[in-house]
């Protein structure tokens, strides 16, 4: 294959669009390495699997604090100048977590890492719609989502062998390194020619203009209440599998690299679904998140009835590829404009948080089973009042 020159696959640009993905390819093997990283780093402090999930709060609440600013800030800057420097800044992040041993300082940098990551999104989808045609949507979306799985695959199995090897100290170092080199290559991506067309058909001059727009589109709204929904209920099981497996399971620091390499290596399988089938699936897209959200919920029952390690496994395989295929699905049905995408984002986050609460409460008096179940029967409810009493749109 060709990389330079104008060789499409499709009307995608292989070089510049081979070049995004590497850069995103390495944002994501930096990112898995440190999750591996903190969770353990947290959970030796703490010695308790709640206290190591406690980090999931930080997105949803710096995206609340940061969207409205965020969407702004990705239509005022050079999108790929602005990812470059957020990159870098990142990397130092995360380098100033090296050696530290109180887990409030960790929370700390770990809120900063996380807001840096809320601000990097707007340009981030920018990008990707300046370089991919509206018709090309669902499959550079879904290369964009295996090139993730690849690196969510390989990078928590290394994390977990380095970790019981050196300890998760250099793990920081090596994600560091991973974030400015992923910041150094978007700077190779080529937009000239595609900026002012873009910018004509798909930016608002106005937070407001953005809100005026999600209100008045009703495909929009009812596409982020499927985000909303879906949110809370996986975050709400996020922080119940933490204790889950931290403290009922007793998984060790490699068997959690496993862990995260399954669930998040499955967007490989929903990427070559999502390209074998894009036919069919962009005739049938609200069908298929409805029935993909039904299947991520069955081994939510699974994990309420077993104790079982070697039985999550195959169940991890089954809720990743189906959550993945319902993001691969809903991104591809947003049309984009930045602010929009913020205000939805805050939508989701209210969400998230509220799921995360809920799930505290309710292990606060019961086990984690209980949390399962009761996200499994509310997901069956919702899909099947979806597909059987709404209208198609």
């Amino acid at each position: 294959m060709i990389l330079g020159g104008r060789d499409r696959l499709g009307n995608i640009n292989k070089s510049n669009f081979i070049l995004f993905l590497i850069s995103h390819g390495t944002i994501c093997l930096g990112d898995s390495i440190l999750l591996v990283a903190t969770t353990l780093l947290i959970f030796d402090i703490t010695k308790s699997g709640l206290w190591a999930g406690f980090n999931i709060i930080f997105t949803p609440v710096m995206s609340i604090l940061l969207s409205p600013f965020a969407g702004s800030f990705g239509e005022g800057l050079n999108s790929k100048n602005t990812i470059a420097i957020l990159n870098i800044a990142r990397a130092f992040a995360v380098m100033l977590i090296v050696d530290n041993k109180s887990v409030w300082s960790i929370y700390l940098l770990l809120i900063i890492y996380n807001a840096i990551a809320i601000l990097i999104n707007p340009p981030m989808r920018k990008l990707t719609v300046t370089i991919l045609e509206n018709k090309e949507l669902l499959l550079g979306n879904s290369l964009i989502n295996g090139v993730g799985g690849i690196a969510y695959l390989v990078g928590p199995i290394a994390a977990g062998i380095l970790v019981e090897k050196e300890g998760a100290y250099l793990l920081f170092i090596i994600s560091s390194l991973l974030f400015a080199i992923s910041g150094l290559t978007i700077l190779l991506v080529k937009t000239n020619g595609y900026k002012q067309k873009r910018q004509k058909h798909y930016l608002d001059s106005s937070i407001m203009e953005g809100l005026s727009y999600y209100k008045k589109d009703k495909a929009v709204r009812k596409i982020s209440s499927i985000y909303s929904f879906l949110y809370f209920t996986t975050s709400s099981i996020n922080i119940a599998f933490y204790a889950y497996v931290f403290n009922t399971l007793c998984i060790t620091k490699k068997e959690w690299g496993y862990i995260l390499s399954i669930f998040y290596g499955t967007n490989i399988i929903s990427m070559l679904v999502s390209i074998a089938m894009r036919d069919f699936i962009k005739k049938n897209t609200k069908l298929i998140v409805y029935l993909s959200m039904i299947i991520m919920s069955i081994p939510w029952i699974v994990y309420g009835n077993t104790h079982n390690t070697r039985m999550i496994f195959p169940m991890l395989i089954v809720e990743g590829s189906a959550f993945s295929s319902c993001t691969i699905l809903l991104v591809s049905m947003r049309r984009y404009i930045a602010r929009v995408t913020s205000i939805i984002d805050i939508i989701i986050s209210f969400s998230k948080i509220g799921g995360i609460a809920f799930s505290y409460l309710i292990l606060a008096y019961f086990e984690p089973s209980f949390v399962f179940i009761i996200n499994s029967i509310a997901i069956f409810v919702f899909t099947l009042y979806k597909l059987l009493f709404t209208k198609a749109t």
